[in-house]
């Protein structure tokens, strides 16, 4: 089941039932990375879980192989929920988003190319999704930024390289 936007903003003020959801919701809450706090996220999820009745995904979707340690869906999820309580994290801030810079403050507390990641592959399509959706939304701004920002250097990339299609 998914997790309604309106039901986690609710709880964005409180850290341990904002990570009860996020975590239990994806069932990772056995693979929380601080141990001290994993029981208490526990006994939280629990809680909420019956209160809004909520079905968690199943954990196998969850794939690990050949990912590194800070790639794992425990930390990105733990990242997820540190910029959504940070307060700067909202459809507006998102929408307002012009410039390099503007994305890389918004995404603070990632690295440059993190975030640059997350513009590419995140961001920017849901800012130009919106603007389809939203007709009269203005989307040049957004492939104006999509232009600036350099591109990513993985194994599609390389790929496209190979056969002649460069950025």
């Amino acid at each position: 089941m998914l997790l309604p936007y309106k039901l986690l903003a609710r709880y964005l003020d409180h850290e341990t039932q904002c990570k009860a959801l996020i975590f239990g919701q994806a069932a990772l809450i056995d693979r929380y990375p601080n141990e001290e706090e994993r029981e208490q996220i526990r006994a939280e999820y629990a809680f909420l879980r019956h209160k809004h009745s909520l079905e968690p995904i199943n954990s196998s979707l969850w794939k690990r192989l050949r990912t590194r340690p800070a790639s794992f869906p425990e930390c990105r999820l733990q990242q997820l929920t540190d910029l959504l309580r940070s307060g700067r994290w909202s459809l507006s801030a998102v929408l307002s988003v012009r410039t390099a810079q503007e994305l890389h403050t918004l995404l603070a507390p990632l690295s440059s190319k993190s975030a640059n990641s997350i513009g590419i592959n995140v961001l920017l399509p849901f800012a130009y999704a919106h603007g389809q959706v939203h007709e009269g939304k203005e989307i040049e701004p957004y492939l104006s930024m999509l232009a600036t920002l350099p591109a990513e250097n993985n194994k599609i990339t390389r790929l496209f390289s190979k056969a002649g299609i460069k950025d």
